[in-house]
């Protein structure tokens, strides 16, 4: 679990799993988004020209193959009892409410 701002450092550190993704060092460890992040990376998505200008030179996308949003209530209950590796990516909410404190 990787609690994080919604707006920038999520995005931040979802473009750099990404990057650790293509370059094989992170393999077999899916990357979900939830809360909050998932939202903002979506606004992005619908408005890349919001997005810094570097992150537009480059087409930052955020969700692909190995990188997905969470969807559901369902499917986070599903994740929380998923064996093996993942890493989820949330809105921290300070750990005090919303779908950071069902994964810890």
């Amino acid at each position: 679990l990787i609690p994080a701002f919604a707006l920038g450092r999520a995005q931040e550190i979802l473009l750099t799993l990404g990057e650790y993704q293509r370059r094989g060092e992170l393999a077999g460890a899916p990357v979900w988004a939830d809360g909050m992040v998932r939202a903002i990376c979506d606004a992005y998505s619908r408005h890349p020209e919001t997005l810094p200008l570097a992150l537009q030179e480059q087409g930052a996308v955020f969700f692909n193959e190995s990188i997905q949003p969470v969807t559901s209530a369902a499917q986070r209950n599903a994740l929380i009892w998923e064996p093996g590796p993942a890493v989820i990516v949330s809105s921290s909410g300070m750990l005090a409410g919303g779908p950071p404190v069902a994964y810890a």
